[in-house]
């Protein structure tokens, strides 16, 4: 939207801000849509599934080295137990002080 508004502030009429906006969105989606792709594409590389009776059994490979040196990383297995999230930490403010464009 700020764009289009760009784009209109520069001079273009209706029809060409709205093209324009339409091919940036068409872009945004194209490259939303191949990231999803790629990481559904990685995630079954590194997923095993092992069927059983009942249920499938998925395996996802993962690494100590994943885990940081705190053992806390985001990407490591298990990072969210025994460790709050900022806006529940002491002292972090919690109203929204600046928004960046």
């Amino acid at each position: 939207m700020i764009a289009a508004l760009k784009d209109r502030a520069a001079g273009l009429n209706a029809r060409e801000v709205a093209e324009a906006q339409t091919a940036r969105i068409a872009g945004m989606e194209a490259k939303r849509a191949q990231r999803e792709a790629d990481k559904q594409r990685t995630l079954e590389k590194q997923t095993t599934v092992v069927p059983g009776r009942r249920w499938d059994f998925k395996f996802v490979d993962c690494s100590v080295d994943e885990a940081g040196k705190k053992g806390r990383s985001l990407t490591a297995a298990g990072w969210r137990y025994g460790f709050p999230h900022e806006d529940r930490k002491k002292g972090q403010i919690k109203i929204v002080t600046k928004i960046d464009d």
